[in-house]
């Protein structure tokens, strides 16, 4: 039986809103123009309260909803509670997130910093179970499970999934996920994994089983519309519900794969956070395009990377790609541009043994040509403008 589509409306014009999280009977984002603000919308009237906006925050990552009604944001600075009924913002850790998840009392946070636990009563107690850079996470009873990010090179490491035990705090990885970037993960209530992946190429971009007690991974949806699935929810009924950054909001099988677009185009591209309510209704981000530009000496002495000049319209990361003949790749990598509009000079790395095979073929050929592929993505590694292609020329 093929599902009814829903109708679709703007709640309102928020600017770029970076997050959502449902609590009934409302919901609540984080936008982020004209200022860092929490936001907070009645699904049935559209009516909108700014919760709380401006200082201490400089530019929202996250937010989260527990039980209670209290809203947690994250920002670069940190990550605050917002307590009903006047919202008053609390302090509650000084590093920052790009993901929150609340699990009855406890918050989880995850980014760059790694990931960690805050109860969120006094005196929010904090225990860090990883310092790896996440993408994602999901909690599945005492179990935590995070994504961590490939380096895909001769020397490198695939993604995986890493399953931390949040009493003893023990890991240990049980999925192997490739060379593709994780850009989400979600729990089904039996315990099984959903993982999106980004191939940088975009080949290889669709939704992953995991089994995690087996870690046996099985492919559920590849190509098609999934070009670049940025956040996954689960259906009632046990489909996924996916916003892709690509291609709008689609409804994915998990039975068979079947792809279904629910919503494209228009107030949908760049979709990024999804969330449902007790009700199945769907609520979808979509940050908008990011303007990348890229510039690269075209002759450039050999050592450890290859320089380039880099600005990009509003914040977004990087994701890199270097590729020259003989070989599938010579590096992959992803930096942060913080500062909107700013030109960064970035060195785009390579592994070891790439730079030992590089180096035993410029002594023979002197010179030689590699392709440089740049793409804009946002916190979620999730592609939000056009790629960038250079050719550089690495000499002795």
């Amino acid at each position: 039986m093929t599902p009814t589509l829903p109708s679709t409306r703007r709640l309102r014009s928020l600017g770029t809103v970076v997050a959502v999280a449902v609590a009934f009977p409302a919901t609540a984002l984080g936008a982020q123009t004209p200022g860092p603000r929490v936001i907070r919308i009645d699904a049935a009237t559209g009516a909108k309260t700014v919760l709380a906006g401006g200082g201490p925050w400089t530019t929202l990552n996250a937010v989260a909803v527990g039980p209670s009604g209290t809203v947690y944001v994250a920002d670069q600075g940190g990550i605050y509670s917002l307590s009903a009924p006047g919202f008053a913002v609390t302090p509650l850790a000084k590093a920052g997130a790009s993901s929150l998840l609340i699990s009855g009392s406890t918050l989880y946070a995850g980014g760059s910093t790694g990931v960690s636990s805050i109860d969120a009563n006094p005196p929010f107690t904090q225990t860090l179970f990883s310092p790896e850079h996440v993408r994602g996470f999901a909690v599945v009873g005492s179990t935590l499970y995070t994504t961590t990010d490939p380096a895909c090179a001769p020397d490198g490491h695939n993604a995986a999934v890493v399953a931390i035990d949040t009493t003893t705090g023990s890991r240990q990885t049980v999925g192997d996920l490739g060379c593709g970037y994780p850009s989400a993960i979600v729990a089904a209530p039996n315990g099984t994994l959903f993982v999106g992946r980004v191939d940088v190429n975009g080949s290889s971009s669709g939704i992953v089983r995991l089994n995690p007690v087996s870690g046996t991974v099985t492919p559920v949806a590849t190509g098609g519309k999934l070009r670049a699935p940025a956040g996954i929810a689960i259906t009632s009924s046990g489909d996924l519900i996916v916003a892709d950054a690509t291609s709008g909001v689609l409804r994915i099988s998990t039975a068979t794969g079947k792809q279904t677009t629910i919503a494209s185009g228009g107030d949908f591209t760049q979709s990024g956070s999804v969330a449902l309510d007790p009700s199945g209704n769907i609520y979808v981000t979509a940050s908008g395009t990011a303007t990348l530009k890229a510039t690269a000496k075209a002759r450039q002495r050999f050592s450890s990377g290859i320089r380039v000049s880099v600005t990009c319209r509003p914040r977004c990361g990087l994701a890199y790609r270097m590729t020259f003949p003989g070989q599938s790749y010579a590096g992959t990598g992803f930096e942060l541009i913080d500062r909107p509009g700013t030109k960064w000079t970035l060195r785009l790395k390579m592994g070891a043994e790439t730079k030992r095979l590089l180096s035993k073929t410029l002594r023979r050929k002197r010179s030689m040509k590699v392709r440089v592929k740049l793409v804009p993505l946002d916190g979620n590694h999730q592609t939000i403008g056009k790629e960038v292609n250079l050719t550089v020329v690495l000499a002795r």
